[in-house]
């Protein structure tokens, strides 16, 4: 039986892991998601293939032989990602023209021209693309009051508590003059980027709606931490799997 190269599978295990149906932990809260939220079925799926992927890993660290572990490695997880992938691409396309509600945190300049909206064309498998239009009701820039780099986007449920910060958000002026990017009655939008990822399904199911925020802020700052720390602990929960994996690995190989 050909020796098993710890570290190896290690690395293996743990990228496998970071797929949607390779996971060992929820999203941060406990509860199932619910397709009734702001993104329709798209939490729903996501939870549906991250238990699949708990029951199977489950089932191989407590009682795997070494083909089935190693078929983990070499073949399953990705054509069970794969799927997955395809299940959550075609969910986010269903939304359609669905729009979404989102406000401004006070103190920012900005006039929302319309709700925030789908950019399918830029899309991805699990990653959809938002943008909403916006005006400035007063001249911004470094030496003003407010300054767009700072702009960034939360989510927050239904009661208007923050959920969590989107890592890809940000201002993006539409004025073809740069002299007037940043003047009063300037146009630009507000542009965000959000991954459908295992660790977040259950925190996007209870979305409600979009804030613009000022990324500086401490309210922004905080939850921005708080974002990174569950995300983290997921990705510490996928070490601790992996591990039991390579062990019962182990313990098989010689059999």
């Amino acid at each position: 039986m050909k020796k098993i190269n710890a570290k190896m599978v290690m690395m293996a295990l743990v990228i496998s892991l970071c797929s949607y149906s390779f996971v060992s932990c929820s999203g941060g809260s406990s509860g199932s998601s619910s397709s009734g939220g702001m993104f329709g079925d798209v939490p729903t799926i996501a939870e549906k293939h991250t238990q699949e992927g708990v029951d199977l890993l489950t089932r191989l660290a407590e009682s795997g032989t070494q083909d089935e572990i190693m078929d983990l490695l070499k073949n399953k997880s990705k054509q069970m990602d794969s799927i997955a992938d395809a299940e959550i691409a075609a969910a986010i396309t269903a939304l359609g023209e669905k729009e979404f509600p989102v406000e401004v945190t006070e103190g920012i300049p900005f006039k929302l021209l319309s709700d925030m909206k789908i950019v399918h064309d830029k899309c991805e498998k699990t990653k959809m693309s938002i943008e909403v239009p916006i005006e400035l009701t007063e001249e911004t820039g470094v030496h003003k009051d407010y300054n767009t780099n700072a702009t960034g986007l939360l989510l927050v449920d239904g009661d208007g508590n923050p959920l969590m910060s989107l890592r890809e958000s940000y201002f993006k002026s539409t004025e073809e003059d740069a002299k007037k990017k940043y003047d009063k009655g300037a146009k630009g939008k507000v542009l965000g980027v959000i991954r459908f990822d295992a660790w977040n399904y259950q925190l996007l199911s209870k979305a409600a709606k979009f804030r613009i925020a000022n990324v500086r802020s401490d309210e922004y700052k905080q939850l921005s931490d708080s974002t990174r720390s569950i995300e983290k602990a997921y990705q510490a929960n996928n070490r601790e799997l992996a591990q039991k994996l390579i062990d019962r690995l182990k313990a098989v190989a010689g059999k």
